[in-house]
């Protein structure tokens, strides 16, 4: 039996990278898995309960739900923009917090959703609470930025992606903590504004399907390559 060089040979490269990216789905797969399994050890954790060490705040984490307690310095805040909730536009509130405790740390803190017009809403202590907050919520790394999102211009109040550099450079800051934290409540005073944006986190877990899908190619290929010159050649030797 005679079988073609080239097309062997590129049919041999071809399942090849076909179960190489199967292969690095299976794998991808363990890791979402074990991501799904953190988030709900997390979830399952009373988080008005679990103070998060101020030592805590600028490791390396994606995930840790707890309270952290402190004062917001407000005259810092930054607004995120543009976000969406339920279809309409507005912005994020980024506020420092002044962590209460033996060391100056402040960390930024994400309060939620508030549409464009909110500096008008309600009355300024509503919008502003001071004094020594308990706020419990997901303290996570900064989120990566796509490349299509546009640079800040601090000189114009147009904040698009957070930097915590430029943030604490810009708002005079110092010892910002390298991670973020989302609010899931601010307390007994809860209000209409800000939406907490520390929705629960629900990672999609499609790679077994991507998995599949690649091995399946593969499987395709070698059975094109079957029907294309080894079954003819077998049938003319019968």
């Amino acid at each position: 039996m005679k079988l073609p060089f080239w097309g062997t040979v590129l049919t041999i490269i071809g399942v090849a990278i076909l179960c190489t990216l199967g292969t690095w789905q299976v794998q991808r797969l363990q890791w979402k898995s074990d991501i799904l399994d953190a988030i709900e050890a997390e979830y399952a954790v009373d988080a008005s309960e679990n103070l998060l060490s101020q030592a805590m705040l600028s490791e390396e984490i994606d995930f840790k739900r707890g309270h952290i307690v402190g004062t917001y310095m407000h005259d810092k805040t930054v607004l995120l923009q543009p976000r969406m909730h339920d279809g309409e536009v507005g912005y994020h509130v980024l506020t420092p917090l002044y962590l209460s405790g033996a060391q100056d740390i402040i960390i930024l803190v994400n309060r939620g959703w508030v549409p464009f017009d909110w500096d008008v809403l309600g009355d300024d202590k509503a919008r502003k609470p001071d004094g020594v907050l308990k706020i419990t919520g997901m303290l996570r790394s900064v989120p990566r930025v796509s490349s299509f999102v546009p640079e800040n211009v601090p000189a114009q109040s147009m904040w698009y992606r957070i930097d915590l550099e430029q943030i604490a450079v810009v708002r005079g800051l110092k010892g910002v903590a390298s991670n973020i934290f989302y609010v899931e409540t601010e307390g007994a005073d809860e209000k209409m504004y800000p939406i907490a944006a520390a929705t629960r986190i629900n990672p999609n877990n499609n790679h077994a399907q991507y998995a599949f899908f690649w091995f399946a190619m593969a499987v395709a290929m070698v059975g094109i390559y079957i029907l294309r010159f080894i079954a003819p050649q077998m049938n003319r030797e019968k």
